[in-house]
């Protein structure tokens, strides 16, 4: 039981940074690829709290 439990979790954390991804490709769209623009910022802040990688950055 904690195992499908654990993956609906990550099934709904999938579809979640799918989503994010196709607004930030929208929002960046809308913005002509200004990676500047204050909706370009937040939705890319918004798609890191979604990455499972911890510190990503440094991976």
């Amino acid at each position: 039981m904690t195992a499908k439990i654990f993956h609906n979790m990550v099934v709904v954390d999938s579809e979640k940074r799918i989503s994010a991804k196709t607004a930030l490709r929208q929002v960046l769209a809308a913005c002509g690829g200004n990676t500047k623009d204050e909706a370009v910022i937040a939705a890319i802040n918004h798609l890191c709290q979604l990455n499972p990688t911890t510190a990503a950055i440094k991976n």
